[in-house]
C-alpha cells in the first residue's frame, strides 16, 4: 500500500450476516471514484472477492493491530450482530468507525454522545448512506485533518474509559457483588 492514501479496513467472515456483501458493493464504487482509496480485508467466507488492484485480500492474520495502524477508517457493516470484538481494537486503536445500526452495535449509542463521535451508523438497507458517510470521513480527512483526528482520539478515550480490561474486572467484580 503506497503512502498518502486512504485505507479502508475490514476484518471478519466474508459472509452476508457479517456484511461483506454490503462492502463489497460500496467498496467498489469507491475504488472506481477515488483512486487515493485502499481497501484492507482479512478474513475468508462463502463471499467471493472483489477482484481489484486496490482491493487487498489477506486471508486469516494474526497481527490484527500491525494492519490497524495503517488504516483510516474501519466499517463494520454487520446485518446482525451481539457485539462484534473487532469493534474493542478499533476503539483502542483510535480509527474512526462506521458500523451498522443493528444488534450490539446499537450498545454504544446508549453511552454520552460527546464521547462517541468517532462511530458513524448506518442503516444496513440504504447503502448510499454509508457511501455518503465513507465520503463525509474522506473528505474530513483531507480537509479538515483535526476535526478528523478528533473522530479517532473519541474513540480511543471512549475505550479507556469503559472497555479496559481492568474496567472489566471492576464491572464484573460489581456484578458479582451485587448478587449476594
Amino acid at each position: 500500500i503506497p503512502k498518502g492514501v486512504f485505507v479502508i479496513t475490514y476484518f471478519g467472515r466474508h459472509i452476508s450476516v457479517k456484511g461483506y456483501d454490503i462492502l463489497r458493493k460500496v467498496g467498489l464504487k469507491l475504488l472506481s471514484r477515488y483512486p487515493n482509496v485502499y481497501i484492507l480485508c482479512a478474513g475468508k467466507g462463502d463471499l467471493e472477492n472483489p477482484q481489484h488492484p486496490r482491493w487487498i485480500e489477506l486471508g486469516f492474520i494474526n497481527n490484527v493491530d500491525d494492519l490497524l495502524s495503517q488504516s483510516n477508517l474501519y466499517i463494520l457493516p454487520n446485518k446482525e450482530t451481539y457485539f462484534d470484538l473487532i469493534t474493542l481494537q478499533i476503539l483502542r486503536a483510535g480509527i474512526p468507525l462506521i458500523l451498522s445500526s443493528t444488534g450490539g452495535n446499537n450498545y454504544f449509542k446508549e453511552l454520552p454522545k460527546d464521547m462517541t463521535k468517532g462511530l458513524i451508523y448506518f442503516d444496513i438497507n440504504n447503502q448510499e448512506q454509508v457511501l455518503e458517510e465513507m465520503r463525509r470521513i474522506m473528505d474530513l480527512y483531507e480537509d479538515d485533518k483535526i476535526a478528523y483526528l478528533e473522530m479517532g482520539k473519541s474513540n480511543r478515550l471512549l475505550y479507556e474509559t469503559y472497555f479496559t480490561m481492568s474496567k472489566y474486572v471492576e464491572e464484573y467484580t460489581n456484578a458479582i457483588e451485587s448478587l449476594s
